[in-house]
This record gives C-alpha cells, sequence and structure tokens, in this order.
C-alpha cells in the first residue's frame, strides 16, 4: 500500500510551502493538487510529487480524485486543505458569481476533499484545515470570505471529535495575513477596502508551526501573540464593538 500526503492549493503560497515542509514526513509520494504548476518550476523534494493539475471548484475534477483514489488505495498520511480565495470589497463590488466560486473553493471543496480521503486515512493520520483569524470575527468588506473560514473553523472541530475514535486527528489552522499570493486575487475590486495589513506573516514560518501543532494533535493553529491577544479579544468584547474597531482599522 502506497503511504502518500494529499495537499491542495499546492501549486503556490501555504500549500506549496507544506509540500516542501511535509518531505520529511517518509511518504511514497505527495499528491499536490493546484492550479498554474507550470508556473511554479520545478520543486526541491527528495519525495516523489505527483502534481495535479485542478480547479476544485469545478465539482467533475473532486469526481477524478475520487476515482484516482479508489483505483489506487493509498493509505493518506495527511491531507492539508490550503485551496481557497478572498476578494475585497462590498457585496455590491464583488460579482455574484465570483462570490459563490469562493465559497465552492473555501467550504464546498474542502468538505468534499475531507470526506472522500477519510476511507483512505488510518489511526494517526493527520488532517489540516486552512482557515483564518477571519473566522472569529465578523469582517464586513470581505464578508463571504470571514463567513466562509468561520465554516471551517466548525467544520474543524466537529470533525476532530467525530474522527477521535479513529485517532485520526485534526487542525484548523487559523493564521493572520500571510505573505502568499492571497492578495493578488483578493485586491482586484473597483476599490481596495481592506487595506490595512500590519506585518505579515511568512508561509514558512505558519507552516512550521502549523505542522508541529499538527503533529502534537492540537484543535487550533494560531501564529504569534498578535494572534492569540486578537482572539482573547473577540472573546471578551460584543461582536459589534469587534466589528466596529475592524471597520475604523480599514478606515470605514
Amino acid at each position: 500500500m502506497k503511504n502518500i500526503i494529499i495537499v491542495t492549493g499546492a501549486s503556490s503560497g501555504m500549500g506549496l510551502e507544506f509540500v516542501k515542509q511535509l518531505d520529511h514526513i517518509g511518504a511514497d509520494e505527495i499528491w499536490g493538487i493546484g492550479l498554474g504548476w507550470e508556473q511554479t518550476g520545478e520543486v526541491e523534494i527528495k519525495t516523489p510529487l505527483l502534481k495535479i493539475e485542478a480547479d476544485l471548484t469545478n465539482a467533475q475534477k473532486i469526481e477524478e480524485i475520487k476515482q484516482k483514489l479508489e483505483n489506487e488505495q493509498p493509505n493518506i498520511l495527511w491531507l492539508v486543505n490550503s485551496a481557497g480565495f478572498a476578494k475585497f470589497g462590498s457585496y455590491a463590488e464583488i460579482p455574484l458569481d465570483v462570490t459563490v466560486n469562493m465559497i465552492n473553493l473555501n467550504v464546498v471543496a474542502l468538505v468534499k476533499m475531507s470526506e472522500i480521503c477519510l476511507p483512505y486515512m488510518q489511526e494517526g493520520a493527520k488532517i489540516v484545515e486552512i482557515a483564518s483569524m477571519a473566522a472569529f470575527q465578523s469582517t464586513p468588506y470581505m464578508n463571504v470570505y470571514g463567513a466562509s473560514k468561520a465554516f471551517v473553523l466548525s467544520y474543524a472541530r466537529s470533525l476532530r471529535a467525530e474522527l477521535k475514535p479513529r485517532k485520526i486527528g485534526v487542525t484548523c489552522l487559523c493564521p493572520l495575513w500571510t505573505k502568499t499570493a492571497f492578495f493578488n486575487a483578493a485586491e482586484k475590486t473597483s476599490k481596495k477596502a481592506v487595506s490595512n495589513f500590519g506585518k505579515l506573516l511568512t508561509p514558512d514560518h505558519v507552516v512550521k508551526v502549523a505542522i508541529k501543532k499538527a503533529k502534537k494533535n492540537k484543535e487550533i493553529c494560531i501564529v504569534g501573540a498578535k494572534s492569540w491577544w486578537m482572539r482573547v479579544a473577540v472573546k471578551l468584547f460584543p461582536h459589534s464593538l469587534v466589528m466596529k474597531i475592524w471597520l475604523a482599522s480599514q478606515k470605514h
């Protein structure tokens, strides 16, 4: 039986960093699912990398991955659901089809990938679902993105409880702003509605912390003191006040 790792959103950003940093796990193969592999270039890792070009908002592509799993019957050691995107702007600025596509990738594809992979995971396997610090609060001018990540957080927590008898770990990674191509897509609206990002985290650091926390079977992974304080504040203060602070920070 082939031992594999599956990473979505693997052709860039945190997904690519997970591919690189999970190289040491000792898998027979890494399945890197993503778009734009031709622009990524050579990935210098020891583990054989199968590059799967796939848009996970396309249900047929997920069906093809499901069929490949059925044909090969691998043992999945790690699943990292890193695929996702955001758009900054008011509800009126972002086309409805883009909004729906965001939900399809950030939510629907993540759930589908988790559930088609679970039959091939055994005791000790790890799942990393990537959410965001936006999962803990309401975020006007990126409302659907924040809501989609709140779903991921809730789903990961519940899935973790359900998988406890199987001894499969689920960790939800909730990073602050991280320096990736995320911003290239997010800022392409007629008005830059979100502009205050502070100091950006680096993907290599975020992924290093996430892998460490997942190995320890932590429920939630947040990175850095600023994130920790933000999470505490969101718990203590009314959401209406948190939104006012958010809007003020973005000069709205």
